[in-house]
């Protein structure tokens, strides 16, 4: 529909609000237009900016929490941690001047990470697979105390130095000294936790690999058995399950917890063969051949653990689990015992004695360290070179 407009008499709209050609207003009430969308309460920050949080849900005086980015992870999300000194504001302008002055002039906020929180965090992202290594770590780190809220940044040589000559946890209000085996532990841990630190370039150099230890600090010396206990161990295997477990880890090279966690699943009956190995990339998921001299003692066990997933259960009633290491440790040491070994030994001698004998017997030194799962660093032979398996086999057959 169309109307006349009054002041220069052309025919307009009769919706138009005032008219195209003079501009006389035609409505003496304007529509009310609703925006679209609710006006944002406040701006978005900046990528790498910061966070401004409002804690809702409780009566909080300063609601409105400050968080800085002060990196990235591995998998590239930003890393924040509180603003300091103060973190926490009554309104959101506040916060955000705050921020803004901390853009401006960012200062330091990893440095006041304690060792104890980097402890926390580098034992979230650490993959420790076997739980008797995670319970060690934490054993050691509880040995700690003196060091845990001491800044990273401010570690030095003094502070490494006077843990490792004096290591202790209070309990009860009473200090207790670390023993010279958890000491062992402690320094292995500390060395990964330096490294940890290094990556994050919270420190330039591993000072625990750099400290003397102390002469408590006890070497771990592994001796291989003499033909004389070879001869008993097998006169026992006769009748001794565990007797017939170290001869059978004698022959294979396994670490202790290696053979005691490997599968039903792990094993090649046709090629007879092992898949297994733990710790290091070069030996997981090695493949080892099942030495000729061990293959019956192998198929007693293979038919035992017939109701079990594991080679190894943990007893005849306990048939979901494998045999841990904390029992065979117990178990190895009445095994020599009960054999008559003269000298003393440990679980992870029997890896050294699988060593020495394939030295003995000239076996490849790179198929040696395919069969223990040591690093080849020799880039033709560990990349370029493919062996197969009858390769390997005719290898660990010359121990004999």
């Amino acid at each position: 529909m169309l109307k006349t407009c009054p002041e220069c008499e052309h025919l307009v709209s009769e919706k138009a609000y005032t008219c195209p050609n003079c501009g006389y207003p035609l409505m003496e009430e304007k529509y009310n237009f609703k925006p679209t969308k609710k006006p944002r309460g406040h701006r978005r920050l900046p990528n790498g900016f910061g966070q401004i949080t409002k804690i809702s849900g409780r009566n909080l005086a300063n609601p409105y929490r400050v968080m800085v980015t002060v990196g990235k992870d591995d998998a590239g999300k930003p890393i924040c941690k509180l603003l300091k000194p103060k973190a926490y504001f009554p309104t959101y302008n506040d916060a955000y001047i705050a921020l803004t002055e901390y853009n401006r002039n960012p200062f330091d906020i990893v440095s006041s990470v304690t060792m104890d929180e980097l402890f926390r965090q580098w034992i979230s992202e650490h993959d420790v697979r076997n739980p008797r290594s995670l319970k060690n770590i934490m054993h050691a780190w509880t040995y700690c105390e003196q060091i845990h809220k001491i800044e990273v940044q401010t570690i030095r040589f003094r502070h490494i130095r006077e843990l490792f000559k004096n290591p202790y946890k209070t309990t009860n209000s009473e200090r207790v000294i670390a023993t010279p085996s958890t000491l062992n532990k402690i320094r292995s841990t500390m060395n990964q936790l330096c490294d940890y630190a290094i990556s994050k370039d919270l420190m330039t150099r591993n000072y625990s690999k750099e400290t003397p230890m102390e002469n408590n600090y006890v070497e771990k010396h592994h001796a291989s058995f003499t033909d004389e206990e070879m001869a008993l161990l097998w006169e026992a295997a006769k009748t001794n399950r565990y007797a017939k477990m170290i001869v059978f880890q004698c022959y294979m090279g396994w670490r202790p917890s290696e053979m005691l966690s490997i599968k039903r699943s792990d094993v090649d009956l046709k090629m007879m063969t092992i898949k297994g190995g733990s710790k290091t990339d070069a030996g997981r998921n090695r493949i080892v051949p099942i030495h000729s001299r061990i293959q019956n003692i192998f198929y007693e066990f293979w038919m035992s653990s017939a109701d079990s997933e594991w080679l190894f259960p943990s007893s005849p009633q306990k048939r979901k689990t494998h045999l841990n290491y904390d029992t065979y440790r117990e178990i190895f040491k009445q095994t020599i015992a009960s054999a008559e070994c003269p000298n003393v030994h440990t679980a992870h001698d029997c890896r050294k004695q699988f060593v020495t004998m394939a030295k003995k017997a000239n076996v490849n030194e790179y198929a040696l360290k395919r069969l223990v799962g040591h690093h080849i660093s020799d880039i033709t032979e560990n990349v370029y070179t493919d062996r197969p398996i009858s390769w390997l086999r005719e290898e660990i057959e010359k121990i004999k």
